[in-house]
Order: C-alpha cells, then sequence, then structure tokens
C-alpha cells in the first residue's frame, strides 16, 4: 500500500495507466518451446507421481483450469482434477528471460514500470496523447509481431486510480 494514500482519494483523471498481466505466462512458454503440448492438459509444477504427492502447482494452462486445476493448488489434487495432464517441472531462468523480452517491449512504450511480477506489470503512459486503448492496440501488435517467441498478453485498462509511480 502507499504510505501516502490517504482518504477520501484524490483522482488523476489525466494518468493514463495499464495493467498488463500475461495469461498462464509459464504455460504458455512451455507450449511455445514443445509445440506438442498445445492441444495438452498442461501444468507448471513437479510431477507429483515422481515426488510421491509433493508439490505445489504455478500455473496450468486454459485446458487444465477447464477442469478446475488452478495456481497454488497441490500437484497431487491437480492430478486427481487432470489425471492425463502433462506436469512440466518449472523453469524460471528460462520465464525470467522472457520477461526481460518483454520488458523490453514495455521501455519502447515507457520508463514509467512498475514490476509486479514475471508475467505483470504497470505502464504509465499518462505521457502519451492518444487514448489508453490505442496505446494499448499499439502495444499489443507489438507483441504480435514477435509471437514466436513472446506468450499472448492480457490488458486491463486503468485509469484516474491513484498509484505509486
Amino acid at each position: 500500500m502507499c504510505a501516502w494514500l490517504q482518504f477520501p482519494l484524490k483522482i488523476d483523471a489525466s494518468r493514463k495507466i495499464l495493467h498488463i498481466d500475461m495469461d498462464a505466462f509459464y504455460a504458455q512458454i512451455e507450449i511455445r518451446d514443445n509445440p506438442a503440448l498445445q492441444d495438452e492438459q498442461v501444468i507448471l509444477a513437479r510431477d507429483p507421481r515422481k515426488t510421491g504427492g509433493t508439490g505445489v502447482v504455478a500455473t496450468a494452462n486454459y485446458h487444465a483450469r477447464q477442469v478446475g486445476v488452478h495456481s497454488a493448488m497441490s500437484a497431487a489434487e491437480a492430478l486427481e482434477k487432470a489425471p492425463e495432464a502433462v506436469f512440466v517441472t518449472p523453469d524460471f531462468d528460462k520465464y525470467r528471460k522472457v520477461s526481460e523480452q518483454v520488458h523490453g517491449i514495455f521501455h519502447q512504450f515507457t520508463d514509467k514500470i512498475e514490476p509486479i511480477a514475471f508475467d505483470e506489470a504497470y505502464l504509465d503512459l499518462s505521457d502519451y496523447e492518444e487514448s489508453l486503448v490505442t496505446i494499448a492496440h499499439r502495444l499489443q501488435q507489438k507483441f504480435l509481431m514477435n509471437w514466436h517467441s513472446l506468450p499472448q498478453l492480457a490488458f486491463r485498462l486503468i485509469s484516474s486510480l491513484p498509484t505509486c509511480f
């Protein structure tokens, strides 16, 4: 929480903040690197069949989510929900490298970036004359040009919100 944040909130309508969250980031990277996983239920966790049931799900792709698998679930419970799933041990060094590529694209738009995680950040785009929707579309186009190496993004448009930039 921002130390300066006080209520009632004073909203600055001129601020343009874009929240970016890359859906199933780790799973998308693994599928990008192994296209044979495209139609499989992919769970990013140590395989509980090999670990005696230990481990926690880092993320899962949408095929696995459709049967109830989600982040922070025990790997053993995920296996019960998706017995045919492919378990992939997370490779955080790989995800960090892809995240650096993603942030390189963010920096083409602004240096006012508040990273939250490998797959999530806030961008302050207040210096742009264009609408936040237009800027987000341009950013999406930039990512589409790099589709072979970068995962899909989900954009959440946030404007006029107090931030800690």
